[in-house]
């Protein structure tokens, strides 16, 4: 009955958490946008991580709140049958330590709520900056980034120390009871009545009554601890669970007819306590048009958006969306899937408009390029996994967004850059008209192709400026849209003239290509997991067998068993990677944990921890058999004046137990918080010095879940059980010594071996082992989904899946699920076979005591037979403690394979350093250099040779794949040469460390990457410079009126990924590191395509006067912005195709870059 009650107990508690997980998710996307910005993804993952954990393990310790009171109350009872009103001398024992642990407990309670912070400022620090390593990795900026989490991590650890000595005084108080209790007992029964005769049944009677309050009150801190630990964590779910949310009402469904979008005298600000960010908006959007949002920085062209999508609070009029939506993001959120289920996300498969979609949007070149076609699966983070095709990842992105879009038939908005390289081909022409019947509403920079779109709405400071055709909006005489677009003429000298008198400058607008407008879009298909533990539902979508990461099972070191254990169904075996598979597999091995693990951990412990805990503990276990084998001498010896001598003896052994085991708790927990650091900071280190490849095929997820898991297992688990563990291991030790002691016979010793042969370790362990191996695996999908969809909930929510996408994450739950309740029942079964071991050594002491009752001494009898009645709980607890003890290090065992991680190349080279004024002139040489990304990949570059000199402006072209990308990363060496070099004034790059390279080179890429903190820490993490030189970077990057109106200043708050900012903000940030840094060597990675005409105009202005002697290397994916540049290369296949002017290239009649030109319509 109480194993089935454990289990029934277990099912409840992982339902509670499954219950839990999905309650959080749904809460993802009702949440509104003010609250939202209060969580970063790393907070709102560590309440999945670990506040879900710590409600789920204390249900599993619930029923301990009444049963150990009322074992309790029971052994009071039985001790007042032999010690009378003494025994009341124990509950006055316990009524202190109550008090004392009370204490001990609201500090406890404090420290424990005061240690959330740092612990989620620590995860929150980590989890965004590793999503976005390669702008660390380009600026050379992991030291900062390293020390800002080990702040946050010693931070965490002085509220862990004082945790771990609170938690060693809490079980040292309630360890210590039920002796002091004995002997406050033992003396008042004596003192009481000189008559009173502590007799061997008396005593040994009432001391085992004792010994069973052992584990209650063993037990009991762990269930204060974890009830402590279960408040604080319900009070942060409950505080998220409540968080404001969006108001389904918002939109509605009715707009005018004729129309799909309709806004009335329409106001929206983020909040009811935040500013307007809209004022007054009437807005009408035919069905079938095409419209096109402009603006400048800040005018509010993503609010409106983000209020047709429901985001944001509505402070008066209305907003009606007649159909459904399909919105394309500025930033493009992606996530691991093939490229064929990114394009279908939630629809059925229907091939032949697949087929022909694909074609429309000229996508077929660049699948045909990806290794497994359509089936390549692409990373969830910036870079394709394959490497090879590193940012040109994003044209494909921005092609299969058109493809999405095209596919789901679907009201589009969204934000537009120009992407393509050339123009559609006819016959794509013609079916994309098969398939443009839906609204789109288009928020854009680029004004080449406004005289295409149907309406132009002009926004300016949240309100509507001007609205109407582009024709009817340049007739109208000092138009703000005229001003407008003259602004723009202003700032692009080399695109299109757009002067409404000038006839020739709108017929070439009229002749742009329609391709312009298609949309950037790309995702995952939702439904792909890890295939069922135990069984393939039937309603899950045939995807679910396409896993997030492979399983490889190796049994060629397995231990072998004659027993039946938990069987691993063939939908596991069956996992094996494809050809274009992005993740890289998940080993799982069958094998127990390997000693290697073990003496890791404890070499991380160290000899200091180790040595002392080792001698408290055998000076507790000699102590306390000592107390017992001195009771067994006192009650056999009547003699009333040594009455006193045995009573002090007994008192001095409980007192030595008693202070060796708190000095054992407190080292050993002290040594495991040693361990833990230590394993944190070289893990920390092990993933900053990894090269891209590793995250570019290890989900974010998978990453995330070692470091919280990790600290949580052995921070709070291992630490906390250890000591309570190594108790009840005295425990069993002691009743075999005692028992060899007193009975002595052979076939005790045999009954004993052979009952140890079937323990619950050697049966259970194996299979409890296993299936704690597989509910890891199944958990990294639920994280790594959880994350995604935090990325994406904005995408998810405008198309109306998060349904489906709650659906998928459900089945990933029910597979971990599976395995929790797997789990559960092993540990039913672990207490079966407890009990049955117990009773067996009872029974077995029991008989052979009476057989030998005229030989044995009566104390002696009593001594085996009150240490024997204990192996019950201490049994139970016992193996369980081995079990989760190495359940536990297989999280150690997987953290360990994060520690041996393929690095790059070293930081700092001490043998080759470069000049510290180095480079001072720029020149760069790329000779006879090629490269890849990895080593069984093909070269992305082929046998380079080209020299810029100093100060020369470069721009770099090609189509999707040719190497753009490729060419500037290995200026930074994220990719090392196969042969060949790369010499920049002299000095060979391949030579130094990675950091005297990077820091001395500055890349502004294409999507500006902020992160949290200081906006001066974003401009300057290792605090180089003044406050006045990085006022004079801001100011020469136009920022510095808008930080100057910041009430902090330089101290202004960034918020995660720096959404407080507009992108063009983000962007002139950027702008303002480079110019801080004043480096030789400048790229540009398309720096400007995706923010407005003035941030454009502006970062091209301080880039021309502030680096006019520097080299910079421009990637283009516009032409025109590259059309000023003193030489081009144009890249195909990875080698430079053509070189030159721009005047020479454009005489060349079948040259590539003339024939790029014409399709821009610059040639």
């Amino acid at each position: 009955m109480d194993a089935h009650a454990v289990y029934l107990i277990g099912i409840g508690a992982y339902k509670v958490q499954s219950a839990l997980v999905a309650a959080l998710y749904r809460k993802v996307f009702l949440i509104d946008s003010r609250s939202r910005r209060q969580y970063t993804a790393g907070e709102i993952m560590n309440l999945m991580s670990v506040d879900v954990e710590e409600v789920s393990q204390f249900l599993l310790l619930s029923t301990q709140f009444w049963t150990v009171p009322l074992r309790i109350i029971m052994t009071l009872a039985l001790l007042w049958q032999y010690l009378g009103p003494s025994c009341l001398a124990t509950v006055a024992v316990m009524v202190l330590v109550s008090g004392a642990t009370s204490f001990v407990a609201m500090l406890s309670d404090k420290y424990q709520a005061s240690f959330v912070t740092p612990a989620h400022a620590r995860v929150g620090a980590m989890v965004p900056r590793l999503c976005f390593l390669q702008v660390l990795k380009l600026s050379a900026w992991e030291l900062p980034f390293m020390e800002k989490v080990k702040e946050t991590r010693t931070k965490e650890l002085s509220f862990l120390k004082r945790f771990a000595l609170l938690d060693s005084v809490f079980g040292f108080l309630w360890g210590v009871a039920p002796h002091v209790a004995a002997l406050a007992s033992f003396a008042t029964f004596l003192l009481v009545s000189p008559s009173n005769q502590l007799t061997p049944s008396i005593a040994f009677t009432s001391f085992s009554l004792f010994m069973l309050l052992r584990f209650p009150m063993g037990i009991l801190p762990d269930v204060i601890s974890r009830f402590i630990r279960f408040v604080v964590s319900l009070g942060r779910l409950s505080k998220f669970l409540n968080e404001a949310e969006l108001d389904e009402h918002t939109v509605g469904s009715s707009p005018l007819p004729g129309d799909s979008v309709t806004l009335k005298q329409a106001t929206f600000a983020w909040s009811k306590q935040d500013s307007p960010v809209l004022k007054d908006v009437e807005l009408n959007v035919a069905k079938g048009s095409l419209v096109a949002v402009v603006g400048s920085v800040g005018s509010g062209k993503s609010s409106l958006l983000s209020a047709i999508l429901g985001s944001l609070e509505k402070i008066s009029g209305s907003v009606d969306v007649q159909g459904q939506l399909a919105y394309v993001p500025q930033q493009s959120w992606i996530q691991n899937a093939t490229v064929k289920g990114n394009i279908i996300f939630t629809n059925a498969v229907d091939e032949e408009r697949y087929e022909q979609v694909v074609d429309a949007c000229a996508l077929r070149p660049d699948i045909e390029m990806l290794p497994g076609g359509e089936n390549t699966e692409i990373g969830e983070k910036v870079l394709f996994h394959v490497g090879c095709y590193a940012r040109e990842k994003v044209d494909l992105e921005r092609k299969n967004g058109a493809l999405r879009s095209l596919f789901n038939r679907r009201l589009s908005i969204g934000a537009l850059p120009s992407i393509f390289p050339g123009p559609l081909t006819e016959a794509s022409v013609k079916i994309l008209a098969k398939f443009i019947f839906q609204t789109r509403i288009l928020v854009t920079h680029s004004v080449t192709f406004l005289p295409q779109v149907d309406w132009i709405v002009l926004l300016d400071k949240g309100v509507i400026k001007e609205q109407g055709t582009y024709s009817d909006l340049l007739a109208k005489k000092g138009s703000d849209f005229s001003a407008f677009l003259q602004k723009h003429v202003k700032g692009n000298s080399s695109s299109a003239s757009l002067d409404s008198a000038d006839e020739d400058g709108n017929e070439n607008l009229k002749n742009l290509h329609v391709s312009c407008f298609v949309l950037h879009f790309l995702k995952r298909i939702y439904f792909e997991q890890l295939a069922s533990i135990f069984s393939v539902r039937k309603d899950c979508h045939q995807s679910v067998l396409n896993p997030v990461g492979t399983l490889k099972f190796s049994t060629a070191r397995a231990r072998r068993f004659t027993y039946p254990t938990v069987a691993v169904p063939d939908s596991l075996h069956g996992f094996f990677i494809h050809a274009g598979t992005c993740c890289a597999a998940f080993a799982f091995s069958l094998s127990q944990v390997g000693w290697r693990v073990y003496y890791e951990y404890l070499r991380r412990i160290g000899w200091k921890f180790l040595l002392p805990s080792m001698l408290a503990m055998l000076i507790c276990y000699g102590s306390e058999v000592g107390s017992f084998v001195w009771l067994s001498k006192w009650s056999t010896d009547q003699d009333p004046s040594r009455r006193n001598g045995y009573l002090t003896g007994f008192g001095l052994f409980l007192v030595s137990t008693s202070i060796f085991n708190f000095v054992l708790w407190i080292v050993f927990m002290l040594g495991c918080l040693r361990a833990a650091a230590s394993f944190h900071e070289q893990l920390l280190r092990s993933v900053m010095r990894s090269p891209l490849s590793f995250f570019d095929t290890t989900p974010m997820g998978r990453i995330v879940i070692s470091l919280p898991s990790f600290r949580h297992v052995h921070r709070l688990q291992s630490v906390t059980r250890s000591p309570v563990f190594t108790h009840f291991s005295e425990t069993i030790s002691g009743v075999t010594s005692i028992r060899a002691f007193g009975v002595g016979t052979q076939f005790l010793r045999t009954l004993e071996s052979k009952a140890s042969c079937v323990s619950p370790q050697v049966i259970s362990l194996p299979s409890f082992r296993h299936v704690h191996r597989l509910q890891s695996v199944t958990r990294s999908p639920v994280f790594t989904h959880f994350s995604e969809t935090i990325s994406g909930v904005t995408s998810i929510r405008a198309f109306g899946v998060g349904t489906q996408f709650l659906r998928t994450l459900e089945c990933r739950v029910d597979d971990n699920i599976n395995c929790c309740y797997h789990s559960t029942g092993l540990d039913g079964c672990r207490m079966v076979f407890s009990n049955l071991l117990a009773l067996v050594m009872t029974s077995g002491a029991v008989l052979l005591t009476v057989a030998g009752r005229d030989a044995l001494n009566p104390g002696v009898v009593g001594l085996v037979l009150a240490y024997t009645l204990q192996v019950s709980d201490a049994a139970s607890y016992t193996y369980k403690m081995f079990a989760l003890l190495e359940t536990s290090l297989v999280a150690v065992e997987r953290v360990k394979e994060y520690l041996h991680l393929t690095e790059e190349a070293p930081w700092r080279n001490a043998e080759v350093q470069p000049p510290a004024e180095w480079p001072t002139r720029g020149d760069v040489t790329y000779a006879d250099y090629s490269a890849s990304y990895r080593e069984d990949l093909e070269d992305v570059l082929r046998h380079i040779n080209f020299t810029a000199h100093d100060g020369q402006k470069i721009g770099l072209v090609g189509r999707t794949g040719a190497g753009k990308s490729s060419f500037a990363l290995a200026l930074f060496r994220i990719i090392e040469p196969r042969n060949g070099s790369i010499v920049v004034d002299s000095v060979d790059i391949t030579k130094i460390g990675l950091h005297d390279l990077r820091s001395k080179m500055t890349i502004i890429p294409q999507d500006p990457v902020l992160f949290a903190g200081t906006l001066r820490w974003n401009l300057d993490p290792f605090d180089e410079h003044s406050d006045e030189s990085v006022w004079r970077a801001l100011e020469q990057a136009h920022l510095k009126d808008f930080v100057g109106r910041q009430e902090l200043g330089l101290n202004h708050e960034i918020v995660e990924g720096g959404d407080n900012l507009s992108a063009g903000q983000r962007q002139l940030v950027c702008l303002t590191r480079a110019l801080l840094r004043q480096s030789r060597v400048l790229v540009l990675d398309e720096a400007t395509s995706s923010v407005d005409l003035d941030t454009d105009h502006l970062v091209k202005e301080t880039i021309r006067t502030e680096f006019r002697d520097t080299t910079i290397i421009t990637i283009a994916h516009r032409l025109h912005t590259i059309m000023d540049c003193d030489r081009i290369l144009v890249l195909s296949g990875g080698e430079i195709a053509e070189e030159g002017s721009p005047k020479e290239l454009l005489q060349r009649e079948d040259g590539l870059f003339r024939a790029m030109a014409k399709d821009a319509g610059l040639a």
